[in-house]
């Protein structure tokens, strides 16, 4: 995992987790018109949680970028998943100050999105603000 690079919305998928911030993300999403960040737990057994490759197929036949963050890393889960076209991305837990995954869960998304609890794994955002939460297992599975 890296922490503190640079240029980091500009990276392609190269087999590296980047720790990023929600201010950080936030500035991604600011140049691009429509985008869905998904947040990915290699361990949720709920409906909603979808492969990464069926969110990237949905994202590139609607006009959206993915940006996935992991909410935790698993090598051998990941190795299975087909990759995104951007990076995998992690919460800078350093910078949002917990090793607990609701705390720092919380505070990165505050900042990303301004909402003190947005509930769900799928952000919608459009033109850099963001729009809704979204259920992609609806959308995805009609």
């Amino acid at each position: 995992m890296k922490f503190n690079e640079t240029d980091i919305c500009n990276k392609v998928y190269n087999d590296t987790v980047y720790a990023l911030k929600g201010s950080e993300l936030k500035t991604c999403l600011a140049d691009v018109k429509k985008v869905i960040v998904y947040i990915w737990s290699p361990f949720c057994k709920s409906d909603a949680c979808l492969s990464i490759g069926a969110v990237q197929d949905y994202c590139n036949e609607n006009g959206y970028d993915l940006f996935v963050v992991l909410e935790t890393y698993d090598s051998e889960i990941i190795n299975v998943q087909r990759s995104p076209t951007r990076p995998y991305f992690s919460i800078d837990h350093l910078y949002h100050e917990s090793n607990a995954m609701d705390k720092h869960w919380k505070s990165f998304t505050k900042e990303l999105t301004g909402k003190s609890k947005p509930k769900g794994r799928y952000m919608e955002f459009i033109g850099g603000k963001h729009s809704s939460m979204i259920d992609l297992n609806k959308l995805i599975n009609k």
